[in-house]
């Protein structure tokens, strides 16, 4: 036996070693001194390396990578995993920090000899241990490590075979060394893979994407075969049962493979149709979170949260979720089916009012109709059903009523023969049953009451009437509104050709009905053509469906929020459990983790107890109760009087202009809204305006990289991360230059690029960040509406925000309830609003009106820092928010434009883009506005499926008015836009699918 001490190793080289093997042991234990020198030395290298980072985050994840107590730098993987997090919040331009780690962290000494010691610890069988530390290849192992029973080890070393193969393009050692560290550690989770590499490997990133990408497709958990005999549920030889075969064979993508099934089998009837029975019934998610495939409808999923009945609430869950089969038909009995009692149907109006947007959302005009012709040419006008099925439908069931009797559920109506009795208005009534206008509230049906009496005293049989049944009985259960208060839509205005008619085409909206193919969404095409003859006004860009069966795309890379149906079925109802998933390979939505669950608490108020999620005012505040929490606008609502001494302005400050820039990016007037409204201290204020700020002044991106300014309003962590108003951009020829990273800059030519990294390989200057810009001058400084100076009025409206007067910003705007007769704004000349007719606003903190429909959002910090961490993001910035809502516009000729006020909360402009605007045209804009507000305010899976967007939780919204006629200002505390219930909507299916 060997003793302890100093004899230890001349004793275990007489009993086990000699000549090489000796020295490949005394090579392990110099590694080893390293090692446990840099172990007991951690504080001593802590003050070497971490001093020399530049900022707060990277030196406390500096402190973590050399802490002596962690158990994970005791080994090499440990150490490497805690350096690759490090990469993620230590940018490489911290050159002086990145020598100091690669001269003294020891796995990257290792590396150095051997890209893939760190797998050696892998080893079982210590001599394989020994060789592979002292090996410089795989060749050398082979003698001494066994693949059969060394598997672990040779798993790793494939791995970092894979990561070599990725990171050859790498051109410094930083980005080399990180590339292959996140390859070869576990639980970073490809997404956090994929955001180290874009902040370590600046300018040569893409290559090395794809390469992570091809190498990380995701498998299927199932052999695709065993679903094959449904498809003989098919008819034989039927081009439904061709269409299944083939997909299965050719292992068509889950939601490619359903659509297809949809087109060529019909409408999913799951109680019913043995096919799809077969594939619902035999959908396997087994406890996997990463894939959200086999979800039948994650929109409608959302709409499950708003039942008023726990029973309802579970049976939507189950149904949308994962058993359709066995859950449909209690569900649609219980909960939907007009064979309820009505009262139940409508005291879940909420949930199926929901459904009912998630499968048929308004949309902005109507044409192409050849018997609805009077619903053509109505472009600011919202519908639900506007194609020419539904225009064949109408045509039918016009046809069906002539024989004397309108079947409804709840009732027969006899009447006279309507081909001589009100033709046209029942022609109007049947097109608007199946075209659906979009009314302001809720109704069973949208025939006003007044439209109702008219029409059933014209034309009803009474000698055929059942006892009981009077005119007043059958008005009040099919049209409890009336058009005075906006909850119907009369049919009235459809007896005649719209007054659009030669106008319409003017306003247009090419997304509508939507021209791409299968698994894509629409975008309006807004970026400058190199060749304008060949370029279509939209784009078609690859999306996921929201489910197996669902109306709902998302754009491919969007994050999504599902509800955790799962965890919900285990929950006492007072949490409401969400999963985070990313549109990516194939068109599905995986990378998913669950979030947070949301609080359903109430909140106390003074207006009483408010449940979560309820909208309400307080003064002249909107409000919501989140979670319970009390969310409202800030704005200062009109002095009383007898309130002298209060400005009137925002926390009462004076309306001095003396601009502070926030650690936030965002330009405050003075200080002391910046200290008071956005809670910013002293030393997060530098005096002046963001834009005379060079973020580039202390050169923070080194040497090897050119830095560019790029400013960002930062709305998430935006006081706890550094906020960056720059960006680094490697200088290298134009193949290097990452092609599909659309981030649009326009040079001083008027040339747009997709990237600034093309534009500079270009040699071109860059005039400002965005599409380039139309109708506007780029000459002359302007002064936006968020109270920043630009170049021009291009680059306002480039960087999405409105021009409020020409110069350098110099003055405090009026704000909501701002009731002063004084303010600072004498100084400054407004331009002409267009068009003259146009009865404009003035957005907050501005001086000079628009003519723009205006929402002011209300969002939730927490939520968005929520959304932020799952994305592995450090902000989420205004920018981002207004990219998304941009993409939901549908005419061409409206535009989106926005910034944080200094009330906290976001204003959005929905403005004309046109030299000569129209008041048609302003209606547009105003209607795409109302429209959005609507989908904010009502918590809308249009909207909130977008994990972005889910923190944005109350919409108020103001129009701008006609001269000559009364303004339409109106705020949405009841919303402007509402869907029919899905009392409506399963009426209407059940009669027009009954005649």
């Amino acid at each position: 036996m060997c003793s302890e001490g100093a004899q230890a190793l001349v004793c275990i080289h007489n009993h086990e070693f000699s000549g090489v093997r000796m020295e490949k042991f005394t090579n392990m234990i110099l590694y080893i001194v390293v090692l446990l020198t840099f172990i007991f030395n951690g504080e001593t290298l802590a003050s070497e390396c971490c001093s020399n980072a530049t900022d707060e985050a990277c030196r406390d994840a500096c402190a973590t990578l050399i802490n002596p107590d962690s158990e994970r730098n005791k080994n090499e993987l440990g150490q490497l995993k805690n350096l690759v997090l490090v990469s993620e919040f230590c940018l490489p331009q911290q050159t002086a920090f990145w020598k100091c780690i690669n001269m003294t962290v020891p796995v990257v000494k290792s590396m150095m000899a051997w890209s893939a010691q760190p797998c050696c610890e892998k080893a079982v069988n210590r001599y394989c241990q020994e060789a592979c530390y002292q090996a410089t290849s795989v060749r050398e192992l082979v003698r001494n490590c066994s693949q059969s029973t060394e598997t672990k080890l040779y798993k790793c070393i494939e791995k970092h075979g894979d990561a070599e193969q990725c990171c050859r393009p790498a051109r410094s050692y930083n980005c080399h060394l990180i590339c292959r560290g996140t390859h070869m550690v576990s639980g970073l989770g490809r997404q956090k893979q994929r955001y180290i590499i874009r902040r370590q490997c600046h300018g040569v990133n893409q290559p090395i994407m794809q390469c992570v990408q091809n190498r990380h497709r995701p498998v299927r958990e199932s052999d695709p075969d065993l679903s094959l005999p449904c498809c003989y549920e098919a008819p034989a030889d039927s081009e439904c049962r061709n269409t299944c075969i083939k997909g299965i064979q050719l292992r068509y993508p889950e939601n490619m493979f359903m659509e297809q099934l949809v087109k060529k089998c019909g409408v999913p009837k799951i109680h019913s149709d043995p096919l799809w029975a077969c594939f619902l019934l035999n959908t396997n998610i087994e406890g996997d979170i990463d894939m959200e495939r086999n979800i039948i409808d994650g929109a409608r999923l959302q709409c499950c949260t708003k039942a008023n009945t726990l029973a309802c609430r579970n049976l939507c869950s189950r149904t949308f979720s994962t058993d359709w089969a066995n859950t449909w038909d209690d569900f649609n009995t219980k909960c939907q089916s007009l064979a309820a009692p009505v009262l139940d149907v409508i005291m879940e109006g909420p949930m199926l009012s929901c459904m009912a947007e998630v499968e048929e959302p308004c949309q902005l005009g109507c044409d192409g109709l050849s018997f609805c012709s009077n619903f053509n040419n109505r472009p600011t006008e919202l519908f639900r059903s506007c194609n020419a099925q539904t225009d064949i439908a109408a045509r039918e069931s016009l046809t069906s009523w002539q024989n004397g009797t309108i079947r409804l559920p709840q009732m027969s109506i006899p009447v006279k023969d309507i081909r001589e009795c009100e033709p046209e208005m029942w022609k109007a009534l049947v097109c608007a049953l199946q075209i659906k206008p979009c009314n302001r509230r809720a109704t069973p049906l949208p025939l006003c009451r007044e439209d109702c009496f008219h029409i059933l005293n014209q034309c009803v049989d009474h000698s055929r009437m059942k006892p009981g049944h009077t005119l007043q009985l059958l008005c009040n259960t099919l049209s409890p509104g009336d058009s005075k208060h906006g909850a119907c839509i009369s049919v009235k205005k459809y007896l005649t050709e719209s007054p659009h008619k030669h106008y319409g085409h003017l306003i247009t909206s090419p997304c509508n009905p939507n021209p791409c193919n299968d698994n894509q969404v629409c975008w309006i095409n807004r970026r400058k053509c190199r060749h304008p003859e060949v370029c279509l006004p939209y784009v078609c860009h690859s999306a996921c469906g929201m489910g197996a069966v669902t109306n709902m795309y998302v754009p491919k890379n969007t994050y999504v929020r599902i509800p955790d149906a799962e965890k919900d079925f285990h929950s006492d109802g007072q949490c409401m459990h969400y999963r985070m998933c990313q549109c990516r390979h194939h068109n599905n939505l995986d990378n998913c983790k669950r979030l947070p669950c949301i609080k359903r608490d109430s909140c106390s108020t003074s207006k009483g107890t408010k449940k979560h999620g309820e909208h309400f005012k307080i003064d002249c505040n909107h409000c919501i109760c989140n979670s319970g929490q009390l969310l409202c606008t800030q704005h200062r609502c009109p002095l009383e009087p007898g309130s002298e001494g209060l400005t009137g302005l925002p926390c009462d400050c004076t309306p001095s202009f003396a601009p502070q820039c926030g650690i936030n990016g965002k330009t405050y007037p003075n200080r002391c809204m910046a200290q008071k409204c956005a809670k910013l201290r002293s030393h997060e204020l530098i005096p002046g305006t963001c834009s005379t700020v060079d973020p580039c002044a202390d050169n923070p991106c080194g040497d090897e990289y050119r830095c560019m300014s790029k400013r960002s309003v930062c709305l998430s962590n935006a006081m706890d991360n550094t906020c960056y108003q720059y960006e680094c951009v490697a200088v290298m020829g134009i193949d290097q230059c990452e092609r599909h990273d659309h981030e649009p800059v326009c040079d001083t030519d008027n040339d747009e690029y997709t990237n600034i990294c093309l534009l500079l390989a270009k040699k071109k200057r860059l005039a400002y960040r965005g599409h380039c810009q139309k109708y506007c001058s780029d000459n002359g400084v302007v002064c936006g509406h968020n109270g920043e100076s630009y170049n021009s009025e291009c680059a306002a409206l480039a960087d999405r925000t409105t021009v409020d007067y020409l110069g350098q910003c110099r003055a405090v705007g009026m704000y909501s309830g701002n009731l002063t007769t004084t303010n600072n704004c004498a100084n400054v000349v407004c331009r002409a609003v267009k068009p003259k007719q146009c009865r404009p606003i003035t957005p907050p903190g501005g001086c000079c009106p628009v003519c723009a429909a205006e929402i002011r959002i209300v969002y939730s910090e927490e939520l968005l820092n929520v959304a932020a961490s799952a994305m592995n993001s450090a902000v989420i910035t205004l920018a981002d928010i207004l990219l998304i809502l941009s993409r939901q516009l549908s005419v061409v000729q409206c535009d989106l434009y926005g910034y944080l006020s200094v009330e906290n909360d976001i204003v959005i402009l929905v403005a004309p883009v046109s030299a000569q605007p129209s008041m048609l045209l302003v209606r547009a804009c105003s209607k795409e506005a109302e429209r959005l507000g609507y989908l904010i305010q009502s918590d809308s899976p249009l909207m909130k499926s977008y994990l972005t967007l889910s923190p944005l939780l109350v919409a108020s919204i103001h129009t701008p008015g006609v001269a000559s006629l009364q303004s339409t200002a109106t705020p949405l505390s009841t919303p402007s836009l509402v869907v029919n219930t899905g009392l409506l909507l399963y009426t209407l299916y059940t009669w027009l699918h009954s005649v």
